[in-house]
């Protein structure tokens, strides 16, 4: 699925083809999440809010998707809790914290505004020594309680600021 800014919903492909939207990824100790997940792309950019209307849409698309196909709360992903990195030369071993993709949807207050009021609260591949944690600011934002979260974000943007204002310089 596709929501735009304007909060119109597109139905990309068919339910019975695989969309290949998650790459590589990992949740619990399954690989190929693109085989078991349901995908939605969301218009906008990765560190800003979504408009009011895709607020409206994702929640009733959420909760249709949810009815459909029994997805409790707590199985509403992020993009970036699925992703993960293979070994390379930063990392000796796979790690989470590849992307940040979607990383605002795992905010509890954004997350009530979709209407889930359940999220997961610590990373089972990581807990289970699968994967490593690659970023530990994402992993903050992921998982932790509302108040690391919006620390963990705030020390983000900034970072992000502060490499924008030297490539100007």
């Amino acid at each position: 699925y596709f929501v735009g800014s304007n909060g119109k919903v597109y139905k990309i492909i068919d339910k019975k083809r695989v969309a290949y939207h998650c790459g590589t990824s990992m949740w619990n100790g399954r690989t190929d999440i693109d085989k078991y997940s349901i995908g939605i792309e969301v218009q906008g950019y990765y560190h800003s809010d979504i408009t009011p209307a895709q607020y409206a849409a994702l929640r009733q698309l959420i909760a249709d998707l949810q009815e459909i196909y029994g997805v409790t709360d707590d199985r509403v992903l992020t993009h970036s809790m699925v992703a993960y990195g293979k070994p390379n030369r930063w990392f000796s071993r796979p790690h989470r914290g590849r992307k940040r993709c979607g990383m605002l949807f795992a905010k509890t207050g954004v997350r009530a505004k979709l209407g889930l009021t359940r999220r997961p609260v610590f990373d089972p591949d990581v807990y289970a020594g699968r994967l490593i944690i690659g970023d530990q600011y994402l992993a903050k934002i992921l998982y932790g309680k509302a108040p690391e979260q919006e620390k963990a974000i705030e020390h983000y943007l900034s970072d992000a600021a502060n490499m924008i204002s030297k490539d100007r310089s």
